[in-house]
This record gives structure tokens, C-alpha cells and sequence, in this order.
């Protein structure tokens, strides 16, 4: 639903997307994030104008963008050296996994990247501490969003000085 009404297209009534976009305050991948945490593969969900606008303002994606940024400044000190052998706690790795652990694959369900992503980010002040820790920070953020925000995750991975697309390999 819209705004409490059901979707209609006849009546003018819903989310139009393109138009929604074409508003330069408005990101795409916000927009992305949103309504995959509302998560309407699962259920009818509503879109509320309100909710959006508290989830960009001071919700998960402004906490998911504070913790890059807070990334960045770390960063921004000194030219890390990225290393291809990087140490993760066991217990972060285990979140790192949580959305792959679904035994088939094909079914991977948008609410199990929206949990483990988030779960990631609530996770970031542990790997604040220093450069390194910042660097797997974003390398691990840039992975684990790009099925949702690709556009966010690829400047991620890009930034790291990676190059492709957000991966394991």
C-alpha cells in the first residue's frame, strides 16, 4: 500500500519511481535500501512517505553512511597500504556470512542481505580503531551491500583501489 491506500495506477495512487529519482534529493540507492528493508517479497508491506524520509534522515541509511564516512576520515590520514591478506575477528566473519548461509543459493532472500548488511554496520566502531581496521570495514560493506546497492558498493570498491565488481575473489 501507499500512504494507507491500496497501489492504483487507474487513480494516480502510488510509488512512481521514475519520478521519485528525477528528484535530485533523492538516491537511488537509498530508495533501493529502503524498500528492500520493508521487504515486500515477504508480504504486503506499506510505503509510508513519513518512514522514508526518517529512515534517510536518521534511520539505517544515515547510520550506513555516517559509518562510511567515519571510514573515510580514518582513511584520509595516511595512504593506507591495502594488503590482500587482511585479519577479521571470527565472530565478524561469522556476520560477514550470515546472509550467504542459506543452503540454496538461488533462493537468497533480500531480507537475509538487508539483516546481514545490517548487522555489519551495527558492528562498524569495532573496526574503528585504526586503518586497517577501517580498510576490512569497507571491504566487507562494499560486499555485503552490492546486491542491494550496487551503485554505493562499486564506489566502495573502487575507492579501496580494488578493481570489478564487489566479490570474494
Amino acid at each position: 500500500t501507499f500512504e494507507g491506500s491500496k497501489f492504483s495506477t487507474s487513480r494516480k495512487h502510488g510509488v512512481w519511481v521514475c519520478e521519485l529519482l528525477s528528484c535530485k534529493k533523492v538516491d537511488r540507492d537509498v530508495l533501493r535500501y529502503y524498500l528492500s528493508s520493508i521487504c515486500p517479497e515477504e508480504s504486503s508491506r506499506a510505503f509510508l512517505v513519513e518512514q522514508y524520509i526518517q529512515f534517510n534522515n536518521i534511520g539505517p541509511a544515515r547510520e550506513f553512511y555516517n559509518s562510511i564516512q567515519h571510514a573515510h576520515e580514518l582513511l584520509t590520514v595516511a595512504r593506507p597500504i591495502i594488503s590482500t591478506q587482511i585479519y577479521c575477528p571470527p565472530d565478524l566473519i561469522e556476520l560477514f556470512l550470515l546472509p550467504w548461509s542459506t543452503a540454496d543459493l538461488n533462493n537468497l532472500s533480500v531480507s537475509s542481505v538487508i539483516k546481514g548488511m545490517e548487522s555489519w554496520v551495527a558492528q562498524y566502531s569495532r573496526f574503528m580503531g585504526d586503518q586497517q581496521g577501517a580498510l576490512i570495514y569497507l571491504y566487507g560493506l562494499s560486499i555485503l551491500a552490492y546486491p542491494v546497492l550496487p551503485g554505493v558498493a562499486t564506489v566502495l570498491w573502487t575507492g579501496l583501489g580494488l578493481t570489478g565488481l564487489p566479490s570474494l575473489t
